[in-house]
């Protein structure tokens, strides 16, 4: 999981900030690729009443908190269910990056084809925006997490 997001250090490539993971410091598009590219969503976890964010389910157990754009703290999800209807059964396809003055937005894009590339015009992506503080939170399913204790590696 990652464990800090260090916003003095960008991605060369990508533009996006870098984080810390398993001892490196890693780009934030290529640790979340690493974990969720082409990943379905099959669930919502609704926010709580103690604070905790509303979060993404993937197909293979992997959760990803929904964060406010603007402060990074637990988003107020209106209508869950309404987003689950909309997400549910989509794979993420791709990310984007966006800050302008203190607000740091990460974009998720998400397709019916897991194949599908961004890019094109034609396609029609779901975009959902979060805070790029949701990938601190990204939490492995188990067998994932053992595995990676058991080789030492973080992705």
């Amino acid at each position: 999981m990652a464990r800090h997001l260090e916003y003095e250090l960008a991605c060369e490539t990508h533009g996006c900030p870098m984080i810390a993971a398993g001892g490196d410091v890693v780009c934030l598009f290529d640790f979340l690729e690493d974990h969720l590219a082409g990943l379905a969503v099959t669930d919502l976890v609704p926010d709580s009443a103690d604070e905790r964010p509303g979060a993404l389910v993937f197909t293979d157990g992997h959760t990803l908190p929904l964060l406010c754009p603007h402060c990074g703290q637990a988003a107020q999800l209106d209508d869950p269910e309404a987003l689950l209807a909309q997400v549910s059964g989509l794979y993420l396809v791709g990310l984007e990056y966006n800050e302008e003055a203190d607000e740091r937005q990460l974009i998720l894009l998400f397709a019916a084809d897991p194949a599908a590339s961004p890019d094109d015009d034609t396609l029609e992506l779901l975009e959902i925006t979060t805070h790029p503080e949701s990938a601190r939170r990204l939490t492995c399913p188990p067998e994932r997490r053992a595995r990676f204790r058991a080789t030492g590696r973080s992705r």
